[in-house]
């Protein structure tokens, strides 16, 4: 949950940055492409509410899951050639990302006391923030050198390695716990 809440950030500054360049400079939308882009993102994520129920009883995995679908459809997203196409893609970025976040989080404040919850979130979001804040400033300056679809494809392979990374790591201590029992 905490590697989640570390890692995730540093990528999440590229997303960030694409959806004005995808709107702008690959669909040729300007304005009306970004509002178009972020009015997706809103509705998947408000959407996102309705389907985390169906991960109550496995957050963590729900979690790594929708984590791991994030980075393919922010993969696939660096091919699509309609806006159109782009808009519903982003709804389900945000939908696969809204649970996800809800999933881990939900993990997180279960596991943390509750007098130790409002710092560690405090902590975790200042990170995340200052992190994203750097991922983005970095973004701006790689998408001056790299194709914006290329660095998407980057953006959306480190979200799936970070997926693999976190389930490997979980599934080696769920092991090792179990053989000391």
């Amino acid at each position: 949950m905490i590697a989640f809440e570390l890692l995730v950030p540093f990528i999440n500054g590229i997303d960030n940055v694409l959806i004005s360049v995808y709107a702008v400079q690959e669909f040729k939308l300007g304005d009306a492409g970004i509002g178009l882009f972020y009015a997706a993102l809103g509705a998947g994520l408000v959407a996102s509410y309705a389907l985390v129920r169906l991960f109550s009883r496995s957050l963590l995995s729900g979690g790594l899951v929708c984590l791991l679908l994030e980075g393919i459809l922010l993969m696939g997203l660096s091919g699509i050639g309609h806006a159109w196409v782009a808009a519903a893609i982003y709804f389900f970025i945000s939908l696969a990302g809204g649970v996800g976040a809800i999933c881990l989080d939900t993990l997180l404040m279960r596991e943390t006391p509750l007098h130790l919850q409002g710092p560690l979130l405090g902590m975790l979001t200042a990170w995340s923030q200052g992190i994203i804040g750097l991922s983005m400033f970095g973004a701006g300056v790689a998408v001056e050198m790299i194709e914006p679809r290329m660095l998407g494809l980057i953006g959306g392979a480190g979200f799936v390695m970070i997926s693999i990374l976190i389930t490997i790591y979980y599934t080696r201590a769920r092991s090792r716990k179990v053989a000391d029992v």
